[in-house]
Parts: C-alpha cells; sequence; structure tokens
C-alpha cells in the first residue's frame, strides 16, 4: 500500500494472489492507484477472491500468520470498473487443491 509510481507509468501490471491479503477497503485503495499507474490501453491481471469475506486471520498457515478478505465477484467487478478500469475478461474458477475459488480479471486502462 506504500507503493507510490507517477500516472501512467506501466504498461502492464500483474498482481497475482496478492490483493486479497489486503483488508477490502484497502484492495479498494489499491485497484484506484494501479487505475492510475496504468499507461492508456495498459493491461492488468488481477486475482480476487471469488467469495465474500470480511476478514479472515490465521496464526499458524504453514508456519506463519495470513489474512485474507474480499468483495466477492460481483463487488470486486464494480471496484474494478469504479477506479476506471475497462475489464476486458472476468472468469470465476476453482482452484486446484484447495477449497476456493477466484475471480480473474484483465482490465485494460483508459488513461485520465
Amino acid at each position: 500500500m506504500a507503493l507510490s509510481f507517477p500516472p501512467a507509468s506501466f504498461d502492464v501490471i500483474i498482481a497475482l494472489y496478492s490483493v486479497i491479503h489486503l483488508p477490502r477497503e484497502e484492495q479498494t485503495a489499491l485497484i484506484g492507484k494501479i487505475a492510475k499507474w496504468l499507461k492508456p490501453g495498459g493491461l492488468m491481471l488481477v486475482n480476487f477472491g471469488a467469495e465474500e469475506s470480511t476478514g479472515t486471520e490465521m496464526k499458524d498457515w504453514l508456519g506463519g500468520w495470513m489474512y485474507w478478505s474480499g468483495w466477492g465477484a460481483e463487488k470486486s467487478l464494480e471496484v474494478v470498473k469504479g477506479a476506471g478500469v475497462e475489464v476486458v475478461m472476468e472468469e470465476v474458477a476453482p482452484e486446484d487443491g484447495v477449497d476456493a475459488s477466484f475471480l480473474w480479471v484483465i482490465g485494460r486502462g483508459k488513461g485520465e
């Protein structure tokens, strides 16, 4: 969340299995930042939890602390579109080997 880049700095931004580890309000703020960092026509690939979660904390997940949250698929798409990113592709798919599904989004920056 502390990252800062000038507007229109990137042709592509990829955030896989990372945004879900922020509280939901911070996810919204980060997607807003990503939208500004994309060059006009630039692409982003991001995945979100398909199910809504106000927050889950595990003190001993694979030997360490872990946190997840999410808006769910529908609201996550609203967040992306609300940030000014055109959704090019969206797909909800189950993750192999775990009891979770993810929303995969490819978006295109519209520019300022």
